[in-house]
This record gives C-alpha cells, structure tokens and sequence, in this order.
C-alpha cells in the first residue's frame, strides 16, 4: 500500500508520558504512526511495541521541536516521505515551575517556541494541508492551567492560554473545510511532567488521572467534533468558575495552589 493511502497520524513528543499513549490508542484505532520526540531510543521502543501488538507502520523523526526550524524540517520530511497527515497531535510541550524572575532566559525561549511557535508552525504547514483536500483532524495538548494565569507557572500557563485560544479560532476557520480541531486539556495527570518542570506544588494523588484515561477522553471528544474539551468532572467545574471568576481572584487562588513547597533549585543559564 502506498503511504498516500494509508491513515497517517504524526505524534509530536511521542517518547514519553501522553504521547506514548496517544501513539498506542492511535495504533489501536488503525492508524500509521509518525513518532517525533528527541529521544530516539525511546521513539526506536515505542514504535516496535505498536507495530508488534496493532500491526501497523511506523516511522521515528528525531527531532527537536524547541530548536528554530526544527518544524518545517519535519514538514518537508513529511512531504519527501510521501506521507499525507489525517491527523496530527501537538503534544510536545515542556513546563517550568517556580518564580518567573528565577527562570533561565533561555529556557524560558524554548519553552515558549515549543509550546507555541512549533505548535502553529505545524498546525497550519498540515491543516492547510487537510484543508486543501477536506479532510483531517488537529488535535492540541493544552492545559486547565490555560483558564487563568497561573503564579510560579506564570510562561507555561501563558502559552497554555494562548494554545486554548489559537485552537478554538482555528476550529472555527476550518470546521467548515473539513477539519476538526480539539484544544485537549488536562487537569493533573500521571506522567514525566511534573519532574521535568521540576514540579513542587502540593496536590493530592486522588486528583492526577492516569495518562491512558486522559488520551482516551481527548480522542472521543475529536471524533465527537468538541472545539474544547477539559478532562475530568473536578477540572471542568474549575475551569468553568475560573473563567467567570475575577481574574484577581482566580490568579491568588491559582497561586495559593501552585506555590512551591521547597526552595527553588539554583539554575543559571547553561542549566
């Protein structure tokens, strides 16, 4: 079968927590999988595992999505390889968590050519795309922290918001071309993230969701056509007062919430 023909679906920040789960349950609905993170090891395992158990194609893209032009790399390999994208999962993302004014500059610039620059550099380079042939789906990883600002999260929440945002306004450009668009976010959820933001805050176990649950939320509500989908009762009912709450008070509520609970690590720039 040629890849033109095939149900492709390309998972950004695949070699861990969401995007590996995004790739199993995406492998079990049938799709051929574009695996993209930096790790290849990982990407290497995940891709063997899916193509063993669910028995379809895949191909690993190396790739660092944080780096100026690392999309549109991808992009141009997509269309080298032949392979016509049905679906793309913006997952890749990275948080910081603590005082912003502690934050390594140049950290804080990948994150946020992360989060967002590459997000809609590869939301438009395939949805037009999908566009174009009036067919295809987007679905971007945002956040609940994307409904209020978000004290000692304050870069993350901001792009969180702006991910919400920019997903939402595309839903409606291209729903009636064909495309859907998901903004996805999750409340707490079991994953590596927490470590790599060096996570502190207090928050009881009984509120994390398994990832396996989250994805599965995320994918039902794409094939529902929903522009917007918040996982979990208890994440839904914040969201919905923090976004008719004053914004003072949802900001010094957020903040008692995500205060550190130890000391921030020492970090200089080459960190």
């Amino acid at each position: 079968m040629s890849s033109a023909k095939r149900k492709w679906a390309v998972v950004t920040g695949a070699s861990a927590g969401l995007g590996v789960e995004f790739a199993r349950q995406l492998a079990r609905k049938g799709y051929d999988l574009v695996l993209t993170a930096r790790r290849r090891d990982r990407l290497e395992k995940l891709a063997a595992e899916v193509e063993r158990d669910m028995k379809v194609s895949t191909v690993v893209l190396e790739s660092d999505l944080s780096v100026v032009g690392a999309s549109a790399a991808l992009v141009r390999e997509l269309e080298e390889r032949g392979i016509e994208v049905e679906l793309l999962v913006n997952n890749a993302g990275v948080g910081l968590h603590g005082e912003a004014l502690a934050m390594p500059i140049d950290r804080l610039s990948a994150m946020i050519h992360l989060n967002v620059t590459a997000l809609v550099e590869l939301s438009i380079a395939l949805g037009a795309k999908m566009a174009m042939r009036g067919s295809g789906a987007i679905l971007n990883v945002s956040s609940t922290a994307s409904f209020q600002p978000n004290p000692y999260f304050a870069v993350y929440g901001a792009t969180k918001a702006f991910v919400t945002s920019f997903s939402l306004a595309l839903a409606h450009e291209v729903g009636p071309r064909g495309v859907r668009v998901l903004a996805h976010c999750p409340g707490p959820t079991r994953t590596e993230f927490n470590d790599v933001a060096d996570m502190s805050a207090s928050a009881g176990d009984w509120l994390y969701m398994s990832a396996e649950r989250c994805v599965a939320i995320g994918l039902s509500a794409l094939d529902r056509g929903r522009w917007l989908k918040v996982t979990g009762l208890l994440n839904a009912i914040a969201a919905f007062f923090s976004r008719r709450s004053p914004m003072w008070i949802a900001t010094i509520v957020a903040g008692r919430m995500m205060r550190p609970t130890r000391p921030p690590k020492a970090l200089t720039a080459g960190d």
